[in-house]
């Protein structure tokens, strides 16, 4: 008979470890993931005939990228050219261009991965001698 009882014991033992074990663990397979904070940066700066300006930014999660000009000055009509790429030393190596924009103009592009990269203003050949553009552009990434 004190076999049959430990038995018993050892069993109910058993179950109630495997209860509380089970009980401590998350079967949840998709957890939610934190949404990421949309970062928003102003580049500002002036460049002359055949000019161009870029400016370097970190992405810390890979996603959507927007620029849009928000001014031009002192021509807001001024067609000129904006783009998207790698810094490569001073220079910024456009993997995503567009030769035609203007004021309130904007350029999307996705990040794939994390990492620097850079945004590009550039005159395409509307700027007379000796003329200048002031510019603003906002960029939104994550």
């Amino acid at each position: 008979m004190r076999t049959k009882r430990a038995g018993a014991r050892v069993a109910r033992a058993a179950g109630l470890l495997a209860l509380v074990l089970s009980s401590g663990c998350d079967t949840n397979t998709n957890p939610v993931q934190p949404t990421p904070t949309v970062t928003t940066d102003t580049f500002t700066g002036t460049f002359g005939p055949q000019g161009k300006n870029s400016h370097p930014f970190t992405v810390t999660e890979p996603g959507f990228m927007s620029v849009t000009i928000i001014s031009l000055s002192p021509d807001p009509t001024l067609t000129v050219g904006i783009g998207l790429g790698a810094p490569s030393g001073a220079d910024c190596v456009l993997q995503l261009r567009n030769d035609a924009v203007h004021q309130a103009s904007l350029l999307t592009a996705n990040a794939t991965v994390a990492g620097t990269y850079c945004v590009a203003i550039f005159d395409v050949g509307g700027l007379v001698e000796d003329a200048t553009t002031d510019y603003a552009v906002q960029l939104s990434h994550f």
